[in-house]
């Protein structure tokens, strides 16, 4: 790829370095694309069609007719429903071949139960630090 002049003094005027990146790359160098993008993507696209669906189901067929582009808040629902419809697995899985030596299956399973686990509620989200403190002595269970 040629990039246009202004893109390159753009770039060098913020001490960026620009880099070919050859097709055979694109999955070490660009995980998302590959991994969980093209699904994403789709999901978004499901929630527009069935929009568009449902302003065609909802016309009335003696009136004129004009589709509505949706609106910032259905847009952004769309967005959070397709994110948190993608598992963590899905997107370890697609950095394992550029990062596969460090990503450990456990991990990653792990990663995905503790996801699993809050998106039913039944764990808190939010980890907070380990205190000392909070440790529950044997005794202390036995006396109660």
């Amino acid at each position: 790829m040629v990039y246009p002049f202004l893109v390159t003094s753009y770039a060098t005027s913020l001490n960026v370095v620009l880099m070919k990146v050859l097709k055979s790359a694109t999955s070490v160098c660009q995980p998302a694309d590959v991994a969980w993008n093209f699904p994403f993507k789709a999901r978004l696209r499901a929630y527009w069609v069935g929009y568009l669906r449902e302003q065609l189901r909802a016309h009335n067929s003696g009136n004129k007719f004009a589709l509505t582009a949706p609106d910032r808040a259905n847009v952004s629902k769309w967005v959070s429903m397709a994110w948190d419809e993608l598992s963590s697995t899905t997107i370890a899985n697609g950095y394992k071949k550029a990062f596969g030596p460090l990503l450990d299956n456990a991990d990653i399973a792990a990663a995905d139960l503790i996801e699993n686990l809050s998106r039913h509620c039944a764990i808190n989200a939010d980890i907070d630090e380990v205190d000392s403190d909070d440790d529950i002595e044997v005794n202390e269970v036995d006396e109660e």
